[in-house]
């Protein structure tokens, strides 16, 4: 069913569709007047505007007109003084600069980066030269060898980073690609290896360089270990406790091995040094204690010749030399020096070539004259070694090392000696802590058998001394009196025997 058309108002006709709507008619006569709009209150702060365009300070903020309780009327009424004029000078809003489209490809020059090294090698050419000064300052440095710009660990790193022959050979390459076009450029750890080896004898150089930088470290320490091992060969054949150490042990043997085809020996290998502390005694000592040969050989020791023994076990002493040679092998320590020698004569001979040719620059001449005088350091540190190499021979006769068909070489023959003689220094500590012990317990004994007898003494004196005697008082003589007094008062009973007497 279709939609009722709804009534019109009444006394007018209904309206046509699509009509436009009629207007109100206007009232009749004057209508009220309207009401005017309430002016609105001045905002509390000050109207300031800055002297230029500054940048916003974009907040949520809000005015008030009505004096409240609130740090914001506090802060009202104490006010607050700022310097304007720095803050329009810090905060000044500059005006954006149009912005350029970028040129187009096709007018633009693409710059291309040429690489020759992978990514491992740019990254550990990258981590060089960030412990480096700038590129050119540098190279100057190489080609004059100047301790006042590179130092020691510098030239160290540089030498490490050296480029290798293939690596030459594809720089050289790629340096024509790049005098052919000119939009190609090195990338940076490129860049720097580039001039590296446009240096004259680059390599020479920071070789040179470095060889005496590490020259005394390196002397120092060569040197220190041929003195370590010379001081225990003269430990050995001249220490007197040593010596005496080792009677001891050929006359124990001799004993304990009486009757058998190993004694009256006149030596013995020095193998069995090690073999000393395994021999136990027999005697219980207690849970946890045992003696063994050493302990009965550091006790005779003690007894005969202390001063000798303390020269053996105490601090620097011959145990301490001979601990100190054995931390070192005389063939690695003289092919160390050997090496050290050849690498200065290969240095030396190649920087006098290089600072007598013409192209020469004069870094090579002044480091040719200190590279000199460290050959007769050498020389003399080789002397040292020629009379070491003398020194362990004699050691070697000295004990008859080669005499049982067992040879040794020196690093076994000093860790023998080493084992055995901390065995000594045990064996020499337990023995004095024992006395330590013993000096206590003997203190404590003494100190209690004084105070017994300070007792005993004490009251013996207590039982000897006669007692004083005191003045008898009023009180006194009173309750003596009272005590001894005999009552003769006539009770009943002494009545009646008066009474029958009379």
């Amino acid at each position: 069913p279709e939609p009722k058309t709804p009534k019109s108002a009444k006394g007018s006709p209904p309206a046509k569709k699509g009509a436009p709507p009629k207007k109100a008619a206007p009232p009749k006569g004057p209508g009220p007047a309207p009401k005017s709009a309430a002016k609105p209150k001045e905002p509390r702060k000050p109207d300031v505007k800055p002297g230029k365009q500054v940048k916003k300070l974009f907040w949520s903020s809000f005015r008030t007109d009505q004096v409240q309780n609130t740090v914001w009327d506090a802060i009202h009424s104490e006010g607050a003084r700022i310097d304007t004029e720095e803050l329009e000078a810090l905060f000044a809003d500059e005006p954006t600069a149009p912005r350029t489209r970028p040129p187009s490809p096709e007018l633009s020059k693409k710059i291309k980066k040429v690489q020759v090294f992978d990514n491992q090698r740019r990254r550990q050419v990258c981590v060089m030269l960030a412990r480096l000064p700038e590129h050119a300052m540098t190279h100057q440095a190489v080609f004059n060898m100047d301790d006042r710009v590179l130092n020691k660990d510098q030239v160290e790193l540089l030498l490490l980073n050296v480029p290798s022959a293939d690596e030459v050979a594809q720089l050289r390459t790629a340096e024509k690609s790049i005098a052919a076009d000119e939009n190609s450029q090195w990338e940076t750890a490129e860049e720097f290896i580039f001039g590296l080896i446009n240096i004259p004898e680059y390599p020479l150089r920071l070789q040179a360089w470095d060889f005496e930088n590490s020259f005394v470290e390196r002397y120092t320490s060569i040197s220190k270990k041929e003195q370590d091992l010379a001081a225990g060969c003269a430990c050995l054949l001249e220490s007197p406790g040593i010596r005496r150490l080792l009677s001891l042990i050929l006359f124990a043997g001799n004993f304990l091995n009486g009757g058998t085809p190993r004694g009256r020996a006149d030596g013995f290998a020095i193998d069995a040094l090690v073999q000393v502390r395994t021999v136990k005694s027999t005697l219980n000592q207690g849970p946890g204690s045992s003696t063994s040969l050493v302990d009965y050989l550091v006790n005779q020791m003690a007894r005969q010749h202390p001063n000798e023994l303390d020269g053996i076990v105490d601090p620097n002493g011959d145990a301490e030399r001979v601990k100190t040679a054995a931390r070192h092998s005389l063939s690695d320590v003289t092919e160390d020096f050997r090496s050290f020698r050849r690498t200065l004569d290969q240095v030396l001979t190649r920087v006098t070539a290089a600072a007598e040719s013409s192209e020469s620059s004069e870094a090579f001449k002044r480091h040719a004259e200190v590279l000199a005088e460290r050959v007769t350091t050498l020389d003399e540190l080789g002397e040292r070694f020629d009379s070491l190499k003398a020194s362990y021979d004699k050691l070697f006769a000295w004990f008859q090392v080669d005499a049982c068909g067992s040879k040794k070489t020196p690093e076994e023959f000093f860790g023998i000696w080493d084992k055995f003689l901390r065995d000594v220094c045990e064996a020499r500590a337990a023995q004095r802590e024992n006395e330590r012990q013993e000096a206590l317990r003997s203190r404590r004994r003494a100190t209690t058998t004084q105070s017994s007898t300070l007792s005993q003494d004490d009251r013996r004196r207590r039982s000897t001394t006669p007692r004083r005697r005191t003045m008898p008082t009023a009180s006194t003589d009173e309750h003596s009196a009272n005590r001894h007094r005999v009552d003769v008062s006539p009770g009943p009973a002494r009545s009646r025997a008066l009474a029958v007497t009379m």
